[in-house]
């Protein structure tokens, strides 16, 4: 029946899709697993006959929506691929009628490892009108390596992971955690019934084969006739095994049969061969899937290319045999001649994976703990049992044995972070001098540890609990011997570890820092200077601390070496961190001049780092300079959020959420609309995908992107990507891609988002191929921090403003961020994400039209202003482009591109080293010489601004020299 059913489908992965839910199952039904005949009555309804159809005709919605669960570009696993086929049956086919469904909902333990994860609910989901129903999935392949009478230990993985019967307990285990207390409780939460009602019906999903030993038998067809042992289904799938194929295979093949090595993406259904012109028989390659043609081999192709494999590996291969017609007759697995599954059947058991390997085995195994549905909660739930406290009378007395019982509670999770902070607090309030005891804390976890993460975490608890009780009386003792003991430590390299938490201390203790304990500043200096040289972000972090505490350095040229040093090693947190500790330290403002222009000359700077520095680095400049700048034009804030209050009040208004076909044309109507009416409108632009905290352990490390939101004029448009992709093609093209297309290939639409070069980073990796064809490079994405860093006052705290602080200082909206790491990939979307997601939008294409509005040309109609073309300067347009690369961040431009550049117009100019001008002490960093008209010749000189007596000098010396022609005048520009 099942081959049959397969030859009605042309396509590969609708052949695995069919397969996971019509294959039967490994064990029987009083095993646990899904009845067979719940599968068979959605695979009977002409709806789901209909979706298989319509599917095969056009599987890229089906590929779209696995590749998705990929780690990387090039791989999905197999198990992945499989829960990922299971998935989109219970999300796609209309039989099901799924509602609600939650994949992936990790399990902790409820007791004494509170944080350890102990499993997941692998698809919990509500048929309409039933009870909630839990599966658990996966695929196995099992060989038994034991005589009659056998056992379901007997069977065990070709790569001797774990064998049948830990599989079977492993089920078990698994269905009863649905069963718990926490677990009914969650389940009536997201399904929105009363707890009580709660009767979860939970099943797994057993798929796969099991393969037994072809030497006993006299034919591969014989696998058919071996007698069932306790527990395994009837009608299972069955293969063969054999560890000696020179002599197995010919003895017990058809001559004329063929043999395909499979690899891992086509070891589910059964494999149909096609015959080439020259008679030969293949597996057809498939670009979507990524597969590649598999030419069959002859029985003795076939063991002479397994005598090469077996000679470099010791990995099973799995190959299927396949007679004239191209169907599959058999399948079985080839294992090297060294296979020893022995090990692996005295009980049920499964390899130590996160376990070293034994020395005479070489692996060692372990059996199931066990753990029942009410040792479990949700591993975000808060467990409603009343939390465990620790009693001073129950730990140790002297700090270093306290603290070391303490943190091996912290490390094995047996009692939460605050119950231990509150075991700390009650220690040092026990004592006579609370401060002494902090000090006696620090010094003891310092001396009884080693530098490890667990460490610090241990001593910044005992830190927070002093400082939640603080007080302030006679501290200065104590500060004293701390300030001892940590001189004491910078000696010893192997202790540096605890600089910053002796440091963090100190200001607890409230240390003086203008005159340290009878050390002089120049050890001190150069300790600093040691943490230094050693080139390491840790040490830099430990200096910056130091030179903060004890005002350090106490010279502007030890300070310039120190920044520089950090920034020579691309240490730009910590190198940002000293200035801004030395910005805080100098009352005169002439080291932070030298210092910014240390910052300034630095090419490779992160542009957040010049851009929070910019403000610094105005004032800094003379004030000639200053009132030669030019100015952005003064704007009427308040008027404009007069113009733009409509508009805001009903920014919620005309929300349309984008999840089908028609939905999606009547948004790229729109679109279409605003392109050919030849005027350029402004389009708000936001992404959101799945936070970190939200992935399973199938999730790529890459995210992709699950919600688009587009905001147009008088509309704002919530796109599901997912459901998009998986409603197949328009001419070749996913419907997202299709809209990609438009979008950033279009003069007419001006994409702005807020950080936006993430945004579009990330649907680039998303839509590769379309993104990459139809804007390699950015044209019309503009970045809305840069254009409010433009109009904004700069004396304003604009560089640190986030959207939400934009939109309600400019706008006075409103925008509440609790959606903002929610779970993007669970469907459908709630009506609080959709809104949160529109404003989000819509907030980015308000502030743009804010900032520009004062450049519109408007009828009087002040209602106009959020639906107006806008008209932009095309050198304003260049300013606000965003830069996804950092290698299109560099500020300045070399004296090799100027040179490029000059030669390629065809003008002549002269390339002049700076030492024959200006005397060794000017440097000059970049000299261009560039005609910008008919009558004058500009030289632009980029200098360094420690050096501003150059600017004295420079116009004189260049006077003269010529920089195109001699009848031209020559202006110097500094």
């Amino acid at each position: 029946m099942m081959k049959s059913s397969l030859r009605g489908y042309t396509s590969k992965v609708v052949h695995d899709l069919l397969w996971a839910m019509a294959s039967p199952h490994l064990l029987s039904e009083e095993m646990g697993v899904l009845p067979a005949s719940m599968a068979d009555d959605v695979l009977a309804q002409p709806s789901t006959l209909a979706w298989l159809a319509a599917l095969d005709a056009d599987p890229a919605p089906l590929v779209a929506f696995l590749f998705q669960k990929r780690r990387d570009a090039n791989s999905l696993a197999l198990g992945v691929y499989y829960a990922g086929l299971l998935e989109y049956w219970l999300r796609f086919c209309p039989a099901w009628r799924v509602e609600s469904l939650a994949v992936g909902q990790q399990l902790v333990c409820n007791e004494k490892h509170a944080m350890q994860t102990v499993g997941q609910l692998k698809f919990v989901f509500r048929q309409a009108g039933a009870q909630p129903m839990h599966w658990e999935a996966s695929i196995k392949y099992f060989l038994l390596c034991h005589g009659p009478p056998y056992q379901l230990e007997h069977f065990v993985g070709p790569h001797l992971g774990e064998n049948l019967a830990w599989r079977a307990i492993e089920i078990e285990r698994k269905l009863s955690m649905s069963k718990g207390e926490a677990v009914r409780r969650w389940m009536a939460a997201h399904f929105e019934l009363p707890q009580a009602s709660m009767a979860p019906t939970s099943y797994m999903v057993l798929k796969g084969a099991l393969f037994y030993p072809l030497t006993a038998l006299s034919s591969t067809y014989d696998i058919r006739n071996i007698p069932l042992c306790t527990g395994l289904a009837v009608d299972h799938r069955r293969g063969w095994w054999t560890s000696a194929p020179a002599s197995d295979l010919p003895r017990t093949t058809c001559s004329k049969h063929a043999f395909a090595i499979l690899p891992k993406m086509r070891w589910l259904a059964p494999v149909v061969a096609f015959r080439d012109k020259d008679g030969s028989l293949y597996l057809p390659s498939d670009d979507r899937m990524g597969l590649d043609r598999v030419d069959l081999l002859s029985v003795h192709q076939l063991l002479t290319h397994l005598a090469a494999h077996f000679d470099t590996s010791e990995n099973a291969v799995l190959v299927a045999e396949v007679d004239g017609s191209g169907d599959e007759v058999s399948r079985g697995f080839v294992m090297d001649p060294r296979f020893d599954p022995s090990p692996l059947m005295a009980n049920a058991l499964r390899y130590k994976r996160r376990k070293s390997k034994d020395a005479a085995g070489g692996r060692e195994y372990e059996q199931r703990r066990g753990m029942t549905g009410d040792g479990v909660r949700l591993k975000h739930d808060v467990p409603s049992a009343k939390k465990r406290q620790l009693q001073l009378h129950d730990l140790p007395s002297t700090p270093r044995e306290l603290l070391l019982a303490l943190q091996q509670h912290l490390v094995a999770h047996s009692f939460t972070y605050a119950t231990i902070k509150a075991a700390l607090m009650s220690y040092l309030q026990a004592a006579e001098i609370m401060h002494g005891r902090l000090v006696d804390c620090v010094i003891a976890l310092v001396q009884g540890s080693d530098d490890s993460k667990d460490t610090l975490r241990m001593g910044h608890l005992v830190l927070e609990a002093y400082s939640a009780m603080r007080t302030t009386k006679n501290e200065a003792a104590s500060a004293l011997r701390l300030e001892a003991f940590l001189h004491a430590q910078l000696d010893v390299r192997e202790r540096w570890w605890c600089i910053r938490l002796c440091v963090k201390a100190m200001g607890l203790l409230g240390a003086s820092v203008d005159n340290p304990n009878k050390h002089p500043i120049e050890r001190l200096q150069t300790a600093v200077q040691v943490l230094v040289a050693a080139a390491h972000p840790r040490w830099n972090a430990a200096a910056v601390d130091l030179c903060a505490l004890y005002r350090l350095p106490r010279t502007d040229e030890a300070a310039m070496d120190m920044l520089s040093a950090m920034l020579d090693h691309a240490d730009y947190y910590n190198a940002e961190a000293f200035f801004d500790a030395q910005v805080t330290l100098d009352s005169t403002g002439e080291r932070t001049s030298r210092l910014v222009g240390c910052i300034a000359t630095r090419h490779a700077l992160p542009t957040k780092i010049a851009r929070r520095r910019g403000d610094l680095a105005a004032s800094c400049r003379p004030i000639e300079s200053t009132r030669r700048r030019p100015r952005c034009r003064p704007f009427d804030a308040q008027a404009l959020r007069a113009q733009l209050q409509p508009a805001i009040e009903r920014a919620l208004d005309a929300v349309h959420l984008v999840d089908t076909p028609d939905a999606f044309w009547a948004l790229h109507a729109h679109l279409e609309r605003l392109g050919r009416d030849g005027r350029q409108h402004v389009i708000g632009v936001d992404c959101e995908w799945r936070p970190r905290q939200h992935a399973d352990e199938t999730a790529s490390d890459d995210e992709r992107v699950q919600v688009l939101q587009l905001a147009v004029p008088d509309a704002v448009y919530v796109l599901d990507t997912m459901a998009l992709d998986a409603a197949g093609q328009h001419n070749g093209l996913l419907l997202m891609e299709a809209l990609c297309s438009m979008l950033f290939s279009s003069p007419s639409l001006l994409l702005v988002g807020f950080c936006f070069a993430g945004d579009v980073q990330k649907l680039r990796a998303t839509y590769t191929s379309v993104m990459d064809r139809v804007c390699p490079y950015t044209t019309n994405c503009l970045e809305l921090r840069k254009l409010a860093l433009l109009r904004l006052p700069t004396e304003s705290a604009a560089p640190t403003w986030g959207l939400a602080t934009l939109a309600s200082a400019c706008l006075g909206l409103a925008m509440e961020k609790d959606q903002q790491c929610s779970d993007w990939s669970v469907r459908p979307l709630t009506r609080a994400q959709i809104e949160y997601a529109a404003l989000d939008a819509v907030a980015v294409r308000l502030l743009a039209l804010f900032f520009v509005a004062d450049l519109l040309t408007l009828r009087s109609d002040a209602g106009l202003l959020a639906s107006a073309p806008v008209t932009m300067p095309a050198r304003l347009l260049r300013r606000l482009l965003i830069r996804e690369d950092r290698r299109d961040l560099v500020p300045f431009l070399q004296e090799s591109h100027v040179v490029a550049a000059l030669t390629a117009l065809h003008l002549s100019f002269t390339v002049q080293d700076a030492a024959s001008v200006v005397p060794r002490s000017a440097i000059v960093k970049t000299v261009a010489f560039a005609v910008t008209s008919e009558a004058t010749a500009y030289i632009a000189v980029v200098l360094e601004l420690e050096k501003p007596s150059t600017r004295r000098h420079l116009p004189t010396r260049w006077a003269s020299t010529p920089a195109t022609s001699r009848s031209r005048p020559t202006r110097c520009v500094v």
